[in-house]
């Protein structure tokens, strides 16, 4: 009895370490090889070859976009431009065709890449506000029936800059009050 007991233990152990490797199946994570003569055997390994195809459209995405910081030096001429338009269109190719799931990874990664691209353009634009005073609003109701460049002088001349953190806690310890960065600490 002892002895089908133990038969019956190894049977469960066994099913249990198959799901477990199951589940490991569908949350593979590659490990990388440093050598550069296995990078064939790498290339083989949609994961990795999703990741590297990621990165170079990382990069063409920066080389493409303006950013503050570049110089003039810095921007790309008309061949370099289509060569990277090429190339995207090649990468995106490749990972509509790269299983499991290349298609809806594809698209995942164009939403992601264009959200960067809105990223990029807020912080060249010098962050603006995401929120609307009740002021801003105010004077975009009222100048409605006014031209759209009447609007847009009103409601940058209601804009008010907003204090930075030193000055908010200098102002407030005049005051007698401590500032904790939230009304509701405060």
């Amino acid at each position: 009895e002892n002895h089908s007991s133990k038969k019956d233990a190894n049977v469960e152990t066994t099913s249990s370490q198959m799901e477990t490797a199951d589940a490991f199946l569908d949350e593979y994570f590659s490990k990388y090889l440093t050598n550069q003569n296995l990078l064939s055997l790498q290339l083989n390994d949609s994961n990795f070859r999703r990741y590297v195809l990621l990165q170079f459209l990382i990069l063409f995405q920066y080389l493409q976009s303006t950013v503050k910081f570049k110089t003039e030096s810095q921007v790309l001429s008309s061949d370099q431009t289509k060569w990277i338009d090429d190339h995207r269109k090649k990468i995106f190719k490749l990972l509509d065709e790269t299983p499991p799931h290349g298609k809806d990874f594809s698209s995942s990664v164009k939403a992601i890449l264009k959200r960067e691209q809105i990223w990029i353009r807020w912080k060249n634009d010098g962050c603006p506000s995401f929120i609307i005073n009740k002021q801003d609003k105010a004077a975009e109701d009222k100048g409605k029936d006014k031209a759209t460049e009447d609007k847009d002088q009103d409601s940058v001349k209601s804009r008010k800059r907003k204090l930075s953190l030193g000055d908010q806690m200098k102002q407030d310890a005049k005051m007698g009050r401590f500032n904790l960065g939230n009304k509701g600490l405060t």
